[in-house]
């Protein structure tokens, strides 16, 4: 299917798909580089907004359509907390879906 006709949702379920590849059996196999190019380009192609946290709420990565919504550049967000754009409340319970 094109990406560009993929829910959030499937895309996001591609992108557990691969970090699960990745994670047991990418580097023993030798199939790391092809898995980690394929999430590159998944991540880089997604035509909604994405982010990557920590367990601590820091922003591992953000996509420019998530920034956008802050009316910033991926760069200013990445290593900031997401507590620094949400009240208490909402930051918390966002922590406890990562």
């Amino acid at each position: 299917m094109d990406d560009d006709k993929k829910s959030r949702q499937q895309l996001l379920d591609e992108i557990k798909k691969l970090r699960q590849q990745i994670a047991s059996n990418g580097a023993a196999n030798g199939n790391f580089s092809d898995s980690r190019e394929q999430y590159r380009l998944l991540v880089k192609n997604v035509r909604s907004d994405l982010a990557v946290f920590d367990y601590n709420g820091k922003i591992l990565y953000v996509n420019e359509i998530s920034a956008t919504q802050f009316g910033l550049k991926p760069d200013q967000l990445i290593g900031r907390k997401i507590s620094e754009f949400f009240p208490p409340e909402l930051s918390e319970r966002q922590l406890t879906n990562i």
